[in-house]
């Protein structure tokens, strides 16, 4: 569904919506999320925590941490999950989405792939 979900994306983003996508496994309780993700509720701010995080175009999990090697300097240790991602309606998330469809049009057709292309993995290629 690789495919199918980014194309998706682009239409919601480029449509003017703010997107927030999770896999089958993931479970929300509440609406609190907004508070770590977005500026858009004033009487709402987001957490101290989370401010920097409220000014970004496009949000992702990841599964593993190693904050001692991330903490070294010499780069992030653990590769990107798509499992949760919240994409902004911004010029930054639209070319990332763009890329990361472009991504995965390069590789449909090949040999061993299908519109099933591991979405994630070109995620990370991308980012």
């Amino acid at each position: 569904m690789g495919l199918v979900k980014v194309a998706f994306l682009w239409e919601l983003l480029a449509a003017g919506f703010h997107v927030l996508i999770s896999d089958l496994d993931v479970v929300w309780l509440n609406g609190h999320w907004r508070r770590w993700m977005s500026w858009a509720d004033p009487a709402h701010p987001p957490v101290p925590q989370a401010a920097a995080l409220a000014l970004a175009d496009v949000l992702v999990t990841t599964d593993e941490l190693d904050t001692t090697h991330d903490d070294s300097g010499r780069g992030v240790s653990a590769e990107l999950n798509t499992g949760v991602v919240y994409l902004r309606g911004t010029r930054g998330a639209k070319a990332m989405v763009q890329s990361w469809r472009k991504a995965m049009l390069r590789q449909k057709g090949g040999k061993h792939l299908t519109e099933n292309v591991n979405d994630q993995s070109l995620f990370n290629q991308v980012v």
